[in-house]
Parts: C-alpha cells; sequence; structure tokens
C-alpha cells in the first residue's frame, strides 16, 4: 500500500470523514503525484495548477489536503496559500426577489424551481445544502431546516413563515422524499455535474 492509500484509508476509516472529503483528498493527491515531495516539486505541483487553469482559490482548496497529507506523514514541509482574487458575487435585489415569489409557475419543473430560489434567498443555505434535503429535514412546526455540515454535524437553520407556507403546499406523502427531487424522486443536481464536488 503507498503512502498516499494509507493517508486515505485513515482519512476513511478512522477519521470517519464524508465520502466528498474522501474524493477531495483523493483528487488533491492526484495533482501532488509523488509521496516524498521535495521544496521544487511541491512549486511544480501550484505551478502544475496553475498552468491546467485552476484559480487561486481552487489551488488553495486542494493545497489544503495537499498540507493536511504532508502533516500526516511527518513531512516540515508545507505549501503557502495564493493570493486569491477578490470576488464580489452578484446577488437578486429585494425587488426581484419579490417579484419571483409572485410568479406562479403551472408545471412541475418550474414550481421546484420558484420553491428552490426561495428557499436560498429566505436560509441563506448553499445549493448543495438545499438540494440534499429531505422531506424529513423539514420542521414545519417550528420552521427549522436540519442541515448536513462538514464532518456530519448538523445545524439548525430557521426560515421564515411565508416559505412555511410554500413549502407546506409542497409537503409529500413521505419524510423519505428529497424537497427538490426529480421526478424519479432521486436527488437534483446542478447545472454543470454532480453538486458533490468540494472544489473545482
Amino acid at each position: 500500500m503507498t503512502k498516499h492509500e494509507q493517508f486515505i484509508q485513515e482519512r476513511k476509516y478512522l477519521k470517519n470523514v464524508s465520502p466528498k472529503t474522501i474524493e477531495w483528498h483523493e483528487q488533491s493527491l492526484k495533482w501532488l503525484g509523488v509521496e516524498e515531495p521535495t521544496e521544487k516539486q511541491l512549486k511544480d505541483c501550484v505551478i502544475k495548477m496553475r498552468e491546467a487553469g485552476l484559480k487561486a482559490s481552487s489551488v488553495n482548496c486542494r493545497l489544503r489536503s495537499i498540507n493536511a497529507y504532508l502533516a500526516w506523514s511527518g513531512s516540515a514541509l508545507r505549501v503557502p496559500k495564493l493570493k486569491e482574487e477578490e470576488f464580489l458575487p452578484e446577488t437578486f435585489s429585494a425587488e426581484e426577489i419579490t417579484r419571483f415569489a409572485q410568479w406562479k409557475p403551472k408545471s412541475k419543473s418550474g414550481q421546484r424551481a420558484r420553491l428552490l430560489v426561495l428557499t436560498l434567498a429566505d436560509t441563506g443555505l448553499r445549493v448543495s445544502e438545499a438540494l440534499s434535503l429531505r422531506w424529513q429535514n423539514v420542521d414545519l412546526d417550528n420552521c427549522l431546516l436540519t442541515v448536513l455540515r462538514k464532518g456530519r454535524k448538523e445545524r439548525k437553520v430557521p426560515f421564515s413563515i411565508d416559505l412555511r407556507r410554500v413549502l407546506y403546499k409542497d409537503a409529500p406523502r413521505s419524510s423519505e422524499e428529497f424537497v427538490f427531487s426529480t421526478r424519479k424522486a432521486s436527488a437534483m443536481a446542478t447545472v454543470g455535474g454532480s453538486h458533490t464536488s468540494r472544489c473545482t
């Protein structure tokens, strides 16, 4: 068994990290390549990621995993973070949210899209968190969502009475169903691929 494999095995079975975290470590170690990197090889790894088109934020995401591996392996080397580009994401205005809330779609897909946007705007959830919600995680009586955090820890997220009215209309018979499900009752994925990726 290689050192990389041993690191992954310990994270999986001793640290009990999530499958998404395991995938993140595996992808990061592929960029690293070698088991006992020199300082030059670590620099080359960063250069290789940048040449491949990864943004500084994505490189730093990979470096967190690589540095965790270096610490685990007993290496004194660490890779410093890159300076990240400042980025302010575009947001909807209150007027735009109000207009969207007043939209009354007739199709199931339109109703689902409306509910998703209203949920994101009301709670501040990540898209991946919203798409993984099941109805058993929705407490309509107390207006609380139970969301799984990193490390499989739970957190409670409050939502408004207005969102409660919308959710109540859509509540299904089975609590096992996803709140935002496909016609086959499976979880939706974000546009362009699965929503399970830890970083790009």
